[in-house]
Protein backbone atom coordinates (compact mmCIF):
# COMPACT_ATOMS: atom_id res chain seq x y z
CA UNK A 1 0.00 0.00 0.00
CA UNK A 2 1.28 3.49 -1.18
CA UNK A 3 0.58 5.94 2.43
CA UNK A 4 1.77 9.19 2.84
CA UNK A 5 5.57 9.45 3.04
CA UNK A 6 8.07 12.01 1.70
CA UNK A 7 8.51 12.59 -1.80
CA UNK A 8 11.48 11.06 -1.96
CA UNK A 9 10.28 7.57 -0.70
CA UNK A 10 7.16 7.83 -2.89
CA UNK A 11 8.99 8.14 -5.77
CA UNK A 12 11.41 5.06 -4.98
CA UNK A 13 8.09 3.37 -4.41
CA UNK A 14 6.97 3.92 -7.81
CA UNK A 15 10.01 2.78 -9.44
CA UNK A 16 10.31 -0.21 -7.81
CA UNK A 17 6.82 -0.96 -9.01
CA UNK A 18 7.84 -0.38 -12.52
CA UNK A 19 10.53 -2.36 -12.52
CA UNK A 20 8.90 -5.10 -11.00
CA UNK A 21 6.38 -4.94 -13.35
CA UNK A 22 8.47 -4.78 -16.64
CA UNK A 23 10.78 -7.33 -15.10
CA UNK A 24 7.68 -9.38 -14.80
CA UNK A 25 6.74 -9.47 -18.33
CA UNK A 26 10.09 -10.25 -19.42
CA UNK A 27 11.53 -6.48 -20.50
CA UNK A 28 15.08 -5.44 -20.21
CA UNK A 29 15.53 -2.52 -17.66
CA UNK A 30 18.08 0.36 -17.58
CA UNK A 31 18.44 3.05 -14.69
CA UNK A 32 20.58 6.04 -15.49
CA UNK A 33 24.02 6.79 -13.46
CA UNK A 34 22.17 10.17 -12.59
CA UNK A 35 19.04 12.03 -11.78
CA UNK A 36 19.65 14.92 -14.59
CA UNK A 37 17.91 13.48 -16.76
CA UNK A 38 13.82 13.68 -17.44
CA UNK A 39 13.41 10.10 -17.24
CA UNK A 40 13.76 7.49 -14.74
CA UNK A 41 14.51 4.21 -16.86
CA UNK A 42 15.11 2.83 -19.82
CA UNK A 43 13.04 -0.23 -21.07
CA UNK A 44 14.22 -2.46 -24.13
CA UNK A 45 10.85 -3.66 -25.37
CA UNK A 46 11.50 -5.66 -28.63
CA UNK A 47 14.46 -4.33 -29.29
CA UNK A 48 13.47 -0.35 -29.11
CA UNK A 49 14.73 1.28 -26.11
CA UNK A 50 11.70 3.51 -24.28
CA UNK A 51 12.26 6.08 -21.69
CA UNK A 52 10.02 5.96 -18.63
CA UNK A 53 8.82 8.68 -16.12
CA UNK A 54 7.71 7.20 -13.28
CA UNK A 55 5.23 9.22 -11.23
CA UNK A 56 3.08 7.94 -8.05
CA UNK A 57 0.11 8.46 -6.55
CA UNK A 58 -1.24 8.44 -2.95
CA UNK A 59 -4.25 10.85 -2.89
CA UNK A 60 -7.83 10.76 -4.35
CA UNK A 61 -10.25 13.29 -5.39
CA UNK A 62 -13.68 11.89 -6.08
CA UNK A 63 -12.64 8.30 -5.43
CA UNK A 64 -9.98 8.68 -8.36
CA UNK A 65 -6.34 8.58 -7.87
CA UNK A 66 -4.94 12.05 -8.55
CA UNK A 67 -1.10 12.08 -10.07
CA UNK A 68 1.17 15.44 -9.89
CA UNK A 69 2.79 15.67 -13.50
CA UNK A 70 5.10 18.79 -12.59
CA UNK A 71 8.44 18.19 -11.30
CA UNK A 72 9.78 20.74 -8.23
CA UNK A 73 13.43 21.12 -7.63
CA UNK A 74 15.32 24.02 -6.08
CA UNK A 75 18.17 26.24 -8.01
CA UNK A 76 21.07 27.94 -6.81
CA UNK A 77 19.74 29.40 -3.19
CA UNK A 78 15.94 29.42 -2.82
CA UNK A 79 14.56 29.93 -6.73
CA UNK A 80 11.78 27.06 -6.71
CA UNK A 81 12.04 25.72 -10.42
CA UNK A 82 9.05 23.98 -11.51
CA UNK A 83 9.35 21.52 -14.60
CA UNK A 84 6.72 20.22 -16.72
CA UNK A 85 5.94 17.24 -18.80
CA UNK A 86 7.77 17.78 -22.40
CA UNK A 87 7.05 14.69 -25.77
CA UNK A 88 10.96 15.48 -25.62
CA UNK A 89 11.16 14.12 -22.19
CA UNK A 90 10.04 10.25 -22.41
CA UNK A 91 7.86 7.88 -24.37
CA UNK A 92 5.79 6.76 -21.46
CA UNK A 93 4.72 7.51 -17.84
CA UNK A 94 4.07 4.80 -15.71
CA UNK A 95 2.02 5.68 -12.49
CA UNK A 96 1.86 3.53 -9.79
CA UNK A 97 -1.46 3.58 -7.30
CA UNK A 98 -1.95 1.62 -4.16
CA UNK A 99 -4.34 -0.42 -6.09
CA UNK A 100 -3.57 -0.21 -9.92
CA UNK A 101 -0.60 0.74 -12.60
CA UNK A 102 -0.67 2.78 -15.97
CA UNK A 103 1.41 3.07 -18.51
CA UNK A 104 0.05 6.15 -20.97
CA UNK A 105 2.56 7.73 -23.53
CA UNK A 106 3.60 10.77 -22.38
CA UNK A 107 1.70 13.07 -25.41
CA UNK A 108 -1.44 12.54 -23.93
CA UNK A 109 -0.32 13.83 -20.65
CA UNK A 110 1.62 17.03 -22.48
CA UNK A 111 0.93 20.02 -21.05
CA UNK A 112 -0.94 19.15 -17.77
CA UNK A 113 -0.05 19.31 -14.53
CA UNK A 114 -1.78 17.15 -12.90
CA UNK A 115 -4.01 14.10 -13.84
CA UNK A 116 -7.11 12.28 -12.36
CA UNK A 117 -7.25 8.48 -12.86
CA UNK A 118 -10.84 8.43 -13.60
CA UNK A 119 -12.17 5.63 -15.98
CA UNK A 120 -11.38 7.93 -19.10
CA UNK A 121 -7.39 6.45 -18.59
CA UNK A 122 -8.64 2.55 -17.86
CA UNK A 123 -7.22 1.88 -21.31
CA UNK A 124 -4.19 2.18 -19.53
CA UNK A 125 -4.88 0.30 -16.84
CA UNK A 126 -1.74 -2.67 -16.50
CA UNK A 127 -2.97 -5.63 -14.41
CA UNK A 128 -0.93 -9.27 -14.04
CA UNK A 129 -0.61 -11.13 -17.03
CA UNK A 130 -0.95 -7.71 -19.14
CA UNK A 131 1.54 -6.64 -21.65
CA UNK A 132 2.61 -2.99 -23.10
Amino acid sequence: MLKQINSKRQGNVGIARAILWYTEHGYIISLPLTDSQPYDLIVDIDSVLKRIQVKTATTKRNNSFVVHLRSMSNVKGSKLRIRFLSENDADFVFIATEKDNYIIPIKILVGMSMVTLSSKYDEYKITAGSKE
